[in-house]
């Protein structure tokens, strides 16, 4: 089953922040926003990376930071407004498989 997620996160290290975004990056996520991100995987995946994700947190944690994980249904997900630049919602969704660049 694939999973659809939505990751945010508001932490105050420096290294704590970009080792995690790297992370995301290397997991297939793409950058919504600066500490957010969003994408697909299956709950199997999830189980493995979740505890790469915990890893770092834990290791930068200062009090007052947050990590967010939320699932999204697709069917709400495709909703999404946008004012601005946009993202591929077909990346996020799964639909495409490769982005090109």
């Amino acid at each position: 089953m694939q999973l659809l997620l939505l990751i945010t996160y508001d932490i105050e290290d420096d290294k704590g922040r970009t080792k995690l975004a790297s992370l995301l990056k290397q997991l297939g996520f793409e950058r919504m926003q600066y500490s957010v991100f969003s994408g697909t995987c299956t709950a199997a995946n999830w189980k493995g990376w979740y505890k790469r994700i915990e890893k770092i947190f834990t290791r930068f944690y200062k009090e007052g930071d947050k990590l967010y994980v939320i699932p999204q249904s697709r069917h709400l997900f495709e909703k999404t407004q946008i004012a601005g630049q946009g993202f591929d919602m077909d990346w996020i969704t799964g639909k495409t498989e490769i982005i090109y660049y």
